[in-house]
Order: C-alpha cells, then structure tokens, then sequence
C-alpha cells in the first residue's frame, strides 16, 4: 500500500545522531509513512546503524550510494520514494512527534493544497527540545509565504519544515555538487504552486554544530552564496513582482551576513568581495530604508554599514540573527 508520506534523510557521518533522529520519526503520532535513509558514502558506523534500523521496522529503507553531497542523497531519495508526500529531515536532526500530523492536517485543510509549513528551532547537542502546539492555521497564496520567508519572518527557504506534494519532484531535482541547495531550490519548487497551507508550530529541531556550513570558516567556497543570491533575486522578481522590496531585503541580508563573516576574519580579508557587498547594499539601501515592509533590524545594518564597516561588525556581532542559506 502506498505510504501518505515519504520521510526523505540524507545520512553522511551522523554515527552521534542517526538513530535519534530515526526514533523520532518512529514515535510519530502519525503512522502513515516510509523512511528512505540515503547513506551517502559514509565513512564511520553510519551504514552499519542505518541497516540495524531498517531491520527493526519495515517502513525503512536503506539506500547505500557513494558520496555524492547532500543534494545528490535527497534527489536518490526521491526516486526511490512512493509517498504521496514529501518531507526531507536532515540526519543530525530530530523532530517532535506531531511533526507530520501537523504538517499532514495542514495540507488537507482544503482540496489541492501541494505544500504545507511549520517552523522550527535550533537546539545544540547536549540540548533537550521542546516544541510548540499551533494556535491558528492559514492558507494563503504562494507570494504571501514567500514575503514571509523573504523578511525570515517565522520560515525561511530550508527543506525541513515542509510538507510537498510528490507530483512537484517530477520536474526538480536538488543541484548537485552546489552549496546553498535550499536557495537553489524552494522558490523555484514554490514558483508552481498557488497556495500553501501553514501554522505557527516549531516541531522541527535543527542541531547547531561547528561542522554545519553557517559555521565553515570564511572562503571562496562559502561565499558563493553571494552568486547563488543573485541569481535566485533575479528570478523571484520575475516570479513574484509584488513583493520585489521583501526580495531585496533577503539579498541584501544574505550580503550583510557574508560580510559580518568577512570582516571576522579580518578587516582586510577578501576586499573584492568586501567591496560587491558595500556596492550592493548602496545600490538598494534607498529603497529598503524607505520601504515600509523591511523590519527596523535590517534598516539598523543597512544604516551602520552606510556609516562605517567597524560600526556594522560590533553591531552585527552584538545582534547576530543567522540568514538562511
């Protein structure tokens, strides 16, 4: 029998966490589900306690593929899946248990409804979460959720978190061998649906660790992120011209962030990048300081870089809100 919802978890050297983050699906109040673990070419006990797991319950499958990096796992994922819906949960990570009956009761508030969302909280290792129970649902047109994720305002563009409708995989796939897959990714999966259904529920539970790539050191490798920026700007303003300030202000938090990581390498590391940042946000702050929908704490950034780069680094540093990327 068809499972109602596929639980898609990429798994590269999560020996510390796996099996937790396995339970966690396992003790769901919802049922109805298959687990497609993608050992992507682990190194350590990985593929071992992945096996173990499959063998104590028939919903999981165990998918053992070279290393390929994140997006590849999920796309194997995908294939291998028959779930009428998606959900990706990172393998480090760990989940409340009405995390899918919640994020399943929101995509049947209506006929048709392709993604459901709920919100999530960081936790670090030694930490015990606790989730909150929604108190309103809502269904609202694809651009009112992007203007949300655009100002970080509860959701932002992570694969967790979300409910998909299978249907939409068929023409996606995550990048391969890219950083950044999420950006990459969810507007332009967002792009062809008309409505999404969400509540204000934090289920999910995403783990802080010095290994995650908002904690890499500083490089040309991380700051890519500034092309990938850029690049999806470009193709949300085409998409959702009604919301083109909270589109910027994401860009242009995306920028200031990267720059709060330059400068704490030092004040002259990468000046080519340090001066694309300074350029880019001249070139916007006009608009986004004078826009009644971009919140006062990112106006407070734009302003102090405006004012000087030392200002904007004690002050990013004393108020440091990540971007996700």
């Amino acid at each position: 029998m068809q499972p109602k919802i596929s639980v898609i978890i990429p798994a590269y050297n999560v020996e510390k966490f796996i099996e937790k983050c396995v339970n966690s699906i396992l003790d769901q109040s919802f049922s109805d589900f298959e687990i497609i673990l993608v050992d992507d070419g682990s190194k350590d006990s990985t593929p071992k306690i992945c096996d173990e797991l499959a063998n104590k319950d028939s919903r999981i499958t165990v998918i053992h593929k070279e290393n390929g990096g994140l997006s590849d796992a999920r796309n194997a994922g995908i294939r291998k899946s028959v779930g009428k819906y998606l959900a990706f949960v990172d393998g480090d990570d760990i989940v409340d248990k009405e995390y899918l009956q919640e994020l399943y009761r929101l995509i049947t508030l209506e006929d048709d409804i392709p993604v459901s969302i709920v919100g999530g909280i960081a936790f670090g290792e030694n930490a015990t979460p606790k989730g909150s129970k929604s108190t309103f649902s809502k269904v609202v047109p694809t651009e009112e959720m992007v203007r949300k994720m655009c100002l970080r305002d509860g959701f932002d563009h992570t694969a967790w978190g979300k409910l998909f409708s299978a249907e939409l995989w068929k023409d996606f796939q995550y990048p391969v061998g890219k950083l950044y897959e999420d950006y990459l990714t969810t507007y332009r999966v967002l792009s062809k649906v008309d409505k999404i259904a969400y509540s204000d529920a934090k289920l999910y539970f995403y783990i802080q660790h010095n290994e995650s790539i908002m904690h890499m050191k500083c490089s040309e490798k991380t700051l890519a992120v500034l092309d990938v920026a850029d690049q999806e700007t470009e193709f949300m303003l085409k998409t959702w011209p009604n919301i083109s300030d909270e589109i910027i202000d994401l860009q242009v938090s995306v920028y200031l962030k990267n720059l709060q990581q330059i400068l704490n390498t030092g004040l002259d590391a990468f000046p080519l990048y340090q001066d694309r940042v300074v350029k880019v946000v001249k070139r916007q702050s006009k608009l986004l300081l004078k826009s009644k929908k971009i919140g006062r704490n990112d106006k407070v950034k734009i302003l102090s870089l405006l004012i000087s780069k030392k200002l904007f680094l004690k002050l990013y540093n004393k108020f440091d809100g990540s971007v996700a990327v």
